[in-house]
Parts: structure tokens; sequence; C-alpha cells
């Protein structure tokens, strides 16, 4: 099957919602590209319609101050009360996916750097004067469905993944990856742990069962041991 009849009445992904946790987010995500592929002239001639992007990216950092008003530092530095603006010309000069946010609260003002590879916030950083510190933050508060449960369960008790990934913190579908692969029922998912990131490619068979997983981080390629819902492990690369 090519990648150009994944979308028509017979496609595989939408006939199998059980292998994509994140599925929702799919349909909206497709939905909002076509949107803004549309509108986005008419965005950039529209004063209003700026607005409204400012307004939902000031929401976004709202999101943001939420996640991190708990940390240490950022009481210490930033203290409580704390609002959030996006500051457009520090988001462009920061570098790709990183989104910088002016805040402020009683005991200071500073920025925080949002790091978001692949629609993933991965870090947080605070940034005042000359220092900088990473945030702690929950990533099911800023990621929605960024955990796969049906993966996690699947491949976490990997030493490869133990090794190589750690804790597992984000596991997520990656729809532009998984497109681009030739055979309809190998999916990509985006992994983060405690020790690094990498990629997770693996096949499902009919029955949306795992049939084999990969781990791609670093140039390097790691075939995965499977723990099945009985909680045997199982290896089916060799029977392909």
């Amino acid at each position: 099957m090519s990648n150009d009849d994944r979308f028509s009445a017979d496609d595989h992904y939408t006939m199998r919602p059980a292998k994509k946790s994140s599925g929702g987010r799919w349909v909206f995500g497709i939905v909002g590209c076509v949107v803004a592929a549309v509108f986005a002239p008419f965005l950039l001639m529209c004063g209003c319609c700026g607005g409204l992007m400012q307004w939902g990216m000031n929401e976004k950092g709202k999101e943001m101050i939420a996640a991190v008003e708990a940390d240490e530092t950022f009481q210490a530095e930033i203290g409580q009360d704390a609002t959030a603006s996006i500051n457009w010309s520090a988001s462009m000069s920061a570098g790709e996916d990183i989104m910088v946010f002016d805040v402020s609260g009683e005991k200071g003002s500073g920025q925080i750097f949002v790091h978001e590879p692949g629609d993933i916030i991965e870090k947080i950083v605070l940034h005042k004067g000359s220092e900088e510190w990473d945030l702690t933050f929950d990533p099911e508060m800023v990621n929605e469905s960024s955990m796969d449960e049906e993966m996690v369960a699947a491949i976490e008790g990997d030493e490869t993944i133990q090794k190589e990934i750690g804790a597992i913190t984000i596991c997520q579908m990656d729809l532009g990856e998984s497109i681009k692969e030739d055979d309809p029922d190998v999916f990509v998912y985006t992994i983060v742990g405690d020790k690094g990131r990498g990629e997770i490619s693996a096949k499902f068979d009919d029955d949306d069962r795992i049939i084999w997983a990969k781990l791609k981080k670093d140039g390097q390629t790691y075939d995965l041991k499977l723990w099945t819902p009985l909680g045997e492990i199982e290896n089916e690369l060799d029977k392909l």
C-alpha cells in the first residue's frame, strides 16, 4: 500500500483505534493543519486574528505556569501569582521548537523557554538575568495523551529500554513518521525517559497485538523483547 492510500476508506490506521491511544489528536491535528494552510494568508492580514493567536499563546503560557509553579526554584525566583505572555521575538531567536514566555510574579520576573520538539514538551527552562534553571514539571500536565499505556507495558521490562531510556515519561505516537513507513501495520512512537530519548518502531497484527518492536537511538537500532498480556517475554523477530 502506498502512503497516498493510507487515508482511504480501507485505511489501516482508522480501522485500528486500539493501537492509537492518541488517535483523537491525529484527527484534530490533520484538520488543524488543513485549516492553517487554507487560512494562513488571511491570518497574516487580519489584525483580529492576530489578536486571537496572541490570546491562544498566552493561554498556553498559563498552562506552563500551572505546570512549573510547584518547582522550588520557580517559587524562589518568580513567586506566587505568576503571569506569562508569549514573547514572539525571543521565540524566533531562540531556535527551532522553542517558545519563550515572559513571566513575572511577586518575587521577580524572567523568561521560561519551553522546549517542544515534535509537539512534545521535554524541558522548561527558567532564564533570569545571566542565570538559568531546568524546572521540574509533570509531563502529563502539558502533553495530552503523552503515554501509550499498551506500548509502555510491552517494552518497559526490556533491558535495553531500562539502560538507554530508563523510566519512561513520554511514549506517544508520531503520526508523521508513521505515515512514512511503507508497511501500514508499522507505527512509530517518540519515547522519552530519565536516561534519554529515542524512537520506537512497532508492527501490529490484525488483532492489534504487537508483533515486534525496535528502539532507535543515537544512530543505533535495538531489537526489543516484549512483555505479553500474560506476562511472558517473547521476541517474534526471528519468526518473520
